[in-house]
This record gives structure tokens, C-alpha cells and sequence, in this order.
């Protein structure tokens, strides 16, 4: 697994969507590494982490903005929000597409909620995440997940004699 340190932030994330502070900094990272893991256990819903998020999105490099994007966007659908995950996921597949290290949960989050919404384009970020990150932990989910993309058609009803 992959790590990054969001500077300015102190903080260290692990791609995956779960992050740890690392080991002698302290303050706020411990803070809002403990915030973070129980906002996900409680249902995305803890206000001081979702501002926390906002602020260092606002103010941060292109290289850790699409770590908080990915994490807000976790936030999002495990609070019921999937409009605004949605947002935030394909935000992180189209406006980072360098940073090969959170691509691959990104395209996994958004292709499971477009094939929710009957959307095609949940195929083609599939494709592409099975495609370009072969034997990655969620492309190999993304294979073995039930395409709901085209809705299919009701049967005929059946004629009566």
C-alpha cells in the first residue's frame, strides 16, 4: 500500500481510504486521524471532519487535493450522500489522473455508483480501471462485480389462451 504525506496537514494517508498520523507529530493529525476513522464508522457524518476537509482542499497543492477528494468523497456515500461522492470521485479520476496511487479506488467508488444510477459510463471507468491497473485489490473487485449499467428489459407478459 502506498503512502503520502498531505504537508501542511501532518498527516500521512495510505491509499485505500485510511490514513494514520505518523509517529511523533502529534496535534492534529492524531486529531484528525481519529476524527476521520470515526466519521466512517458513524456514517460520514461528523461536521469538524467534513470543514477540516473543505479547508485543506481549498488550500492545498494539487498533490494532496486528490487524496481529500478521494477521502471526502468516502465521507459522502458512507453519509448517504452518493450525488456528492459521485462529485468528488470523478473529480479524482479526471482532474488527477497522474496520481496513479488513489486512481484506482476513485474509479472503482464512481463506476459502482454510475452502474447504481443505470449510467454506461460506470462500464467505461471499469474498463479502464481493469485495463490500467491489473492485479490492483479493487480492479480485481471491479472484475468480479455484477454490471448494472444497461438496464435490461422487462419480459413480455406471457399471452393468455
Amino acid at each position: 500500500m502506498k503512502t503520502m504525506i498531505l504537508a501542511g496537514l501532518g498527516i500521512l494517508v495510505s491509499v485505500g481510504s485510511s490514513f494514520s498520523a505518523p509517529e511523533g507529530s502529534g496535534g492534529i493529525s492524531q486529531e484528525f486521524q481519529a476524527l476521520y476513522q470515526k466519521a466512517l464508522l458513524t456514517g460520514g457524518t461528523n461536521e469538524v471532519i467534513r470543514k477540516q476537509l473543505d479547508a485543506a482542499i481549498g488550500r492545498g497543492t494539487s498533490e494532496m487535493i486528490g487524496p481529500l477528494y478521494l477521502m471526502r468523497g468516502n465521507l459522502s456515500l458512507k453519509a448517504g450522500d452518493e450525488e456528492a461522492a459521485l462529485s468528488d470521485f470523478l473529480k479524482v479520476t479526471t482532474l488527477f489522473q497522474k496520481n496513479k496511487a488513489i486512481q484506482p479506488e476513485a474509479l472503482f467508488q464512481a463506476a459502482k455508483l454510475l452502474d447504481a444510477a443505470r449510467d454506461p459510463r460506470g462500464d467505461d471507468l471499469r474498463k479502464s480501471l481493469i485495463r490500467d491497473y491489473p492485479g490492483n485489490e479493487f480492479a480485481l473487485k471491479a472484475a468480479a462485480a455484477p454490471k448494472l449499467s444497461a438496464p435490461q428489459a422487462s419480459p413480455a407478459p406471457a399471452k393468455k389462451p
